[in-house]
C-alpha cells in the first residue's frame, strides 16, 4: 500500500514539474517580441476632400499593423530591445478614391549603453512616395516580388533600419538586411514611380543608398559606424573623452572613404542623423580634439558647416 502511495505522489509531482516546465517555455515565447515599435502618423491638412476623411485614419493604421505585427528579423527580440521607429506620412496630393502623393519622414534610434539617451541611426526625408490604398486593402509584402508600391516602401525602409541597428551592434551585422533592401529595389524594375532607380537624374534616393550600403569600396564606413557606436558613443557614460578619441578615429576613416567617394547618398543619409549628435558631442570635447573635429567635419559634410562652427 505504501508503494502504491509513493509511485502516485512520483507521478503527481513529475506532472507539476511538467506543467511549470510547459508554463516557462510559453512565458519564454511570449517575451519574445516582433521587431519594431513604430510610431505612425497621417498628417491630412495640406490635402481637401469632398470624400471619405476616414481613410486617412485607416492607412495610419494599415501602416502601423503592417509595420509593429510582422517578424521581419529570424532575431530574437524582447519587448524592451524593440527598435524604435517613427514615421511621418504628409499627404500632398489624393484623388479623393485611392491615389495618394507623400512626403515621408522615418527616423529610427538605438539606446546608447549605459545612458538614457538614443542615438539617431536614421532621419531621413523621402519626397517621392506615391501609392494606391483603398479601405482594408491586404498590405501585402513577398520577397522577391513586387507586389504593391506602399508595402515595397515600408519593407524596404524596414530592411534599411534593420541594417543600420545590426551595423551598430556587430561588424557588419546589418550585411543581409541592406542586401535584401537591394533586392527590393530591384523588385521595384517595374514600379512606375521615382526613386528606385540608378538612371535618374540625382545618385540621392532609395537605389543609391541601398548600392551604396551593399558596395565594398564602403566596407571601410561602415566598419567606423559600428566602432563610432560600440567603441565610441557606448561607453561615454563612463569616459567621455576617450569615446571622443574613438569617434575622431571614426570621421578620419570616413574622411578617407568620402574623399574617394565624395557626395553620395550614404553620406547624406549618415550626416541627416548624425549632425546634430556629432555637434553637440564636440561641445565637450577637449580644445585639441574640438579643433580636430571642426576640421574633420567640414571637409567630409560642408553643407552643415553652421552646425561644425558651432563646436567652440
Amino acid at each position: 500500500m505504501w508503494l502504491k502511495i509513493l509511485l502516485i505522489k512520483l507521478l503527481k509531482l513529475k506532472m507539476r514539474n511538467f506543467i511549470l516546465f510547459i508554463f516557462l517555455i510559453l512565458k519564454g515565447f511570449s517575451a519574445i517580441a516582433q521587431d519594431f515599435n513604430a510610431r505612425v502618423t497621417v498628417d491630412n491638412k495640406q490635402v481637401q476632400t469632398t470624400g471619405n476623411t476616414q481613410i486617412f485614419k485607416n492607412l495610419e493604421t494599415s501602416i502601423s499593423e503592417f509595420l509593429n505585427t510582422r517578424k521581419w528579423s529570424t532575431d530574437k527580440i524582447l519587448a524592451q530591445e524593440k527598435i524604435e521607429i517613427t514615421l511621418n506620412l504628409r499627404i500632398t496630393k489624393f484623388d479623393d478614391v485611392e491615389n495618394f502623393e507623400a512626403v515621408a519622414r522615418i527616423q529610427a534610434s538605438r539606446p546608447v549603453y549605459g545612458s538614457s539617451y538614443n542615438s539617431v541611426i536614421l532621419n531621413q526625408e523621402d519626397v517621392n512616395w506615391k501609392f494606391v490604398y483603398k479601405d482594408f486593402m491586404q498590405m501585402d509584402f513577398r520577397e522577391g516580388t513586387y507586389t504593391t508600391e506602399l508595402t515595397h516602401l515600408l519593407a524596404y525602409y524596414i530592411h534599411i533600419i534593420l541594417g543600420l541597428d545590426a551595423d551598430s551592434y556587430a561588424l557588419l551585422g546589418g550585411t543581409p538586411y541592406f542586401q535584401k533592401a537591394f533586392e527590393i529595389v530591384n523588385a521595384a524594375v517595374t514600379s512606375p514611380n521615382s526613386g528606385w532607380s540608378a538612371n535618374e537624374n540625382s545618385n540621392k534616393n532609395r537605389y543609391w543608398l541601398a548600392e551604396n550600403l551593399t558596395n565594398e569600396r564602403f566596407r571601410p564606413w561602415r566598419e567606423a559606424f559600428y566602432k563610432y557606436h560600440i567603441k565610441g558613443l557606448d561607453i561615454m557614460n563612463k569616459d567621455l573623452q576617450t569615446g571622443i578619441g574613438v569617434i575622431l578615429e571614426c570621421l578620419t576613416a570616413i574622411q578617407a572613404v568620402n574623399r574617394s567617394l565624395p557626395n553620395s547618398m550614404w553620406a547624406k543619409v549618415f550626416f541627416n542623423a548624425k549632425s546634430d549628435e556629432l555637434s553637440n558631442m564636440f561641445k565637450q570635447a577637449l580644445a585639441a580634439d574640438k579643433r580636430r573635429a571642426k576640421e574633420l567635419l567640414k571637409d567630409i559634410d560642408p553643407s552643415n558647416i553652421k552646425k561644425w562652427d558651432a563646436i567652440n
